[in-house]
Order: C-alpha cells, then structure tokens, then sequence
C-alpha cells in the first residue's frame, strides 16, 4: 500500500446530491417518540437499552437509521422521520447502506454490508427487522397530495435555481482553476529554471579549469617537465580563440603537482577563468634544449 494517497479533488457539483437531500430533509417531519414507545420498539428487535446495538450487525449503536430511506432517486419516498422507521445503527451500517432497501442490502456485496462483513446471526437479525416492519407498519405519506402539486412544483423550482447557480459557479471555478493551474505551472517551470541556472552558475563558478597535458598522463607528463623544465600553455577561449606563453617551470619539484601548479595561478582560478571567457587550456611539453 502507498504511503501517500491525493485526497479526493473538492468540487462544488460534487456536493449536489447533499443539495438533494437537504431540500427532502427540510420538508420531511420529524415526530419524536415516547419513552414507552422506543422501549417497545427494543423489544420487538430484541433489545433493551441496556443491551441495544446495531440492528443490522450487531455492533455497539452509535445512531439511529431509517430502515426505510426516505430519499430514493432524488425524490422524497413518503416515509417520514419517527420511530417506527427506525433502527439504532452503528456508523459502518448506516454509511454503506445509504438509500438501498435494507434487505437487499443486507444480503448484497456492498462495501461493509453484513454480509460482506461475515456476520454469523444474518438471518436472525433479517426476521427481527421483518417482524419490526409487520408490527409498526412505518407511516408512509403521500406528499404532493398533502401540500397541493402548485406548491410542490414552486419549491423544486428553487431546487433548480440552486443547482444552475451551482453549475454556472462549477464551471467558473473550472475556469479559475484552469488559470491557475497555468500560472502556477509557469511559475514553478520558471522558478525551477532559476534554481538550475542558479546552481549551474554556482557549479561553474566551483568547477576547476579543464586542463589537457601532452603527452598525456600526470606521471609521465611530470616526468619529461622536470627532464626538460619548459612547457607551452595554450589558452583556448569560448569564442574560439587562443594564446600561448611559455612557461619556465624551474622551480617544478618531484612533490609537486602539476594540475594544483597550474589551477592556483591567478588567471586560472575558480571563478576568474570563466570570467575570462576561458574554455581550457592545453599545456605541452616543449623538449629543446
């Protein structure tokens, strides 16, 4: 498994469907119970409250859910929020069941489902929820019929005059968005590109001087210049062109170093040769005597 996961990109249609289900939410009651009442709903699942779970897993409850989904479809259902439409419910349950009819959902393969999750007592807890639904019988509303259609028709109007403002503000943030993916791309392409010449400029200010011997080789190069003591140094620079001087090397020693004699000269230290234009130099042994 990675140790690094992109959290899921935050779009503003994204959340339609929360749109959705706050404008059912907002018109559907909720009819508190009577303490008799949810002691009488424990009973028929089982339970009591000191023994109350998950109805659907069995787990310790954390809420109560609708067994019958109020929302199906982007539509209201008719079922209403009260006691006989639900269940105490752990988190796991209530997030994978979501709006699916509880039997089938139950017996299916969703992600976290009962029966995904192996649990042993399935059929058990099915006859208790069926024997729930058959004694409370969950209030079920027609609501159009209720509130009149001119009404109903007015209030999804507003529901449409979110969603377009919410499709017109997604495709302005797709625009922004855009724009500053651009910006920042060309920002960070150039502030990459500083950082490379800054470091290139700084390598070349720290680079030694290329140095050529001829012959070739440190040792025997040394050999013949103590041998000889005379040597040319041929300048090449960056346009093109070259100088040469001589150089009397009699004060060259058996412990010196050839390269370190050269690169400590002034012309040819780090950052004075670039400056110069220099590109290398070739230094050859002169053999007359």
């Amino acid at each position: 498994m990675s140790v690094f996961k992109m959290p899921v990109p935050v779009t503003i249609m994204g959340r339609s469907s929360g749109i959705t289900n706050s404008f059912v939410n907002g018109i559907i009651p909720c009819i508190d119970p009577t303490e008799a009442e949810i002691d009488e709903a424990l009973s028929v699942l089982g339970m009591t409250r000191d023994t109350i779970c998950c109805a659907y897993c069995g787990d310790r409850h954390s809420e109560w859910d609708h067994l019958n989904p109020l929302i199906v479809e982007k539509s209201p259902t008719g079922f209403v929020s009260e006691i006989h439409n639900l269940v105490p419910a752990c988190n796991k349950c209530n997030q994978s069941k979501g709006n699916h009819n509880w039997r089938e959902w139950m017996t299916g393969s969703a992600k976290l489902s009962p029966k995904t999750r192996g649990i042993p007592d399935l059929d058990e807890r099915i006859s208790r929820l069926e024997a729930y639904e058959a004694t409370f019988s969950p209030e079920k509303i027609d609501i159009v019929s209720l509130v009149g259609s001119e009404s109903w028709e007015d209030y999804w109007a507003h529901y449409e005059k979110v969603i377009e403002v919410m499709k017109e503000a997604q495709a302005s943030a797709n625009e922004i968005k855009g724009q500053i993916r651009r910006e920042y791309g060309i920002s960070a392409a150039r502030k990459n590109e500083q950082t490379r010449s800054s470091y290139r400029s700084e390598r070349r200010e720290n680079d030694p001087l290329p140095i050529t011997l001829v012959p070739a080789g440190q040792f025997e190069f040394e050999r013949q210049l103590l041998q000889h003591r005379r040597a040319i140094i041929e300048t090449c620079y960056s346009d093109g062109h070259s100088e040469q001087k001589p150089w009397n090397a009699y004060k060259f020693k058996e412990t010196s170093n050839v390269y370190n004699n050269l690169r400590t000269r002034a012309e040819f230290r780090p950052g004075v040769w670039q400056s110069s234009g220099i590109d290398h130099i070739v230094v050859r042994i002169d053999p007359r005597d």
